[in-house]
């Protein structure tokens, strides 16, 4: 019961700062654009970053991975920090220089039009959905092991939450709320290593209990299958919330400190979390995979520090959820709406915060078609970056064809994807 309570004082604390913080501007610019002194903050900066991008996926849909024996997952985010870096190196600079857009398709339109501006929103909005579900997929499952509810209630209680202060309060609210978020996942997944390895013995009967063919390169083709894992991974490197935060920094050189800052803690999250997974493994392998970790919980750590660590994996869950909930129902107005119906501004964000509320609904039911969320997020990458991303890192080096040759290749893109996807959907829907 005290475990439960702290994770409902976590979802209100949660609550409380998102509306206290949000802007008391009235005007549109209050709702989309945060100020001086969030967005010139380098910790501040490099927490919603992390925020943004730690989420359900990586938390509980690695640690399902490793449990279940496929470490090219793990080996696979390892090796895509080196495209993070690159990123860093030569692709922030060059997206910073737009700074100051609401939406991420005012940025295509300058290289391909309104086709291009429509285009970049029905793709932002589709892939934010896609994470989005995979977030209320894992808060489904936390409510529901803790509390005996059921998934969809747990869900409810949870994204009420997201969704009222992400619909009062924009992307000055959701930034503030990433500073506590961080911090809970930062201090419960090291816990939950730590007493997991004290259950077993230590670490030493922990290593020596991994089987070789969990971490050997050389065996069972795993060094080819991380590879094929690493650019599977890397094409999700530029996601349209990781994209937003870097519009939102005035200075180009605090972003990229605070994107080095994120790139290594989020290395060692994914060592840490890859260990949970093993862990996970070796004291309870006969539990279903997407129970294990709150299992795990539950068994091994006390009262009162299991209720922080569950509120520090619901806030991984919900991390990325708010930015993808924001980014969504903006590029869905500003972008695909906005071109076809002149709106003024003002009725532009309330159109917004209306859509935030309906799309919020409806990614529930969308996640219930999907069992994995690791499947789920690959799944929305494979639309992303061929069709989207391609010709964006292009178009910001100059490289264009006309408009209605971008329109063309989208549609060839996205016939190709829909083949691939029946051909081999029984690979992603689990």
């Amino acid at each position: 019961m005290l475990d439960l309570f702290i994770i409902f004082a976590y979802l209100l604390m949660v609550l409380a700062i998102g509306i206290y913080s949000r802007s008391r501007e009235k005007s549109v610019r209050g709702f989309y654009f945060v100020d001086n002194k969030l967005n010139s903050s380098r910790l501040v900066l490099m927490a919603t970053v992390f925020s943004s991008a730690v989420g359900a996926g990586t938390t509980f849909g690695l640690a399902q991975k490793a449990f279940c024996g496929d470490m090219s997952y793990s080996y696979g985010l390892l090796l895509a920090v080196i495209i993070d870096i690159i990123i860093v190196i030569y692709l922030v600079p060059r997206i910073n220089v737009h700074r100051g857009v609401i939406s991420l398709g005012e940025i295509m339109q300058k290289f391909y039009g309104t086709s291009g501006r429509v285009i970049m929103g029905l793709a932002t909005m589709l892939i934010s959905v896609g994470y989005l579900a995979a977030q209320i997929n894992v808060s489904g499952y936390i409510f529901g092991y803790l509390t005996g509810m059921s998934n969809i209630s747990g869900v409810l209680i949870s994204y009420l939450v997201v969704i009222t202060y992400t619909s009062f309060g924009g992307i000055r609210s959701i930034i503030s709320t990433d500073i506590l978020k961080f911090f809970f996942i930062s201090c419960a997944l090291p816990i939950i290593a730590i007493y997991g390895i004290g259950q077993i013995g230590g670490a030493e009967i922990f290593m020596a209990n991994i089987p070789a063919e969990k971490y050997d390169l050389t065996q069972d083709d795993l060094i080819w299958r991380s590879i094929a894992m690493a650019l599977s991974f890397s094409v999700m490197g530029l996601y349209p919330t990781y994209i937003q935060r870097i519009l939102i920094a005035l200075d180009l050189q605090k972003i990229q400190q605070a994107i080095y800052s994120k790139i290594a803690i989020y290395t060692i999250v994914i060592i840490v979390i890859s260990f949970i997974g093993l862990i996970a493994e070796q004291l309870y392998s006969c539990t279903e995979s997407k129970y294990v970790i709150s299992a795990l919980i539950n068994e091994i750590i006390p009262t009162v520090v299991k209720g922080f660590v569950f509120a520090g994996l619901l806030a991984s869950a919900m991390s990325t959820a708010d930015s993808d909930l924001y980014v969504s129902s903006v590029s869905f107005t500003h972008d695909i709406l906005a071109p076809f119906i002149k709106l003024q501004q003002d009725m532009l964000m309330r159109i917004a915060k209306i859509f935030n509320i309906i799309l919020g609904l409806t990614s529930i039911f969308i996640a219930s078609y999907f069992q994995n969320v690791v499947d789920l997020v690959i799944f929305m990458a494979g639309f992303w970056s061929p069709m989207v991303i391609v010709p964006f890192i292009a178009a910001l080096y100059g490289i264009t064809i006309s408009e209605r040759q971008f329109v063309i290749t989208f549609i060839i893109s996205l016939l190709c994807f829909e083949l691939l996807e029946f051909c081999f959907s029984a690979k992603f829907i689990l």
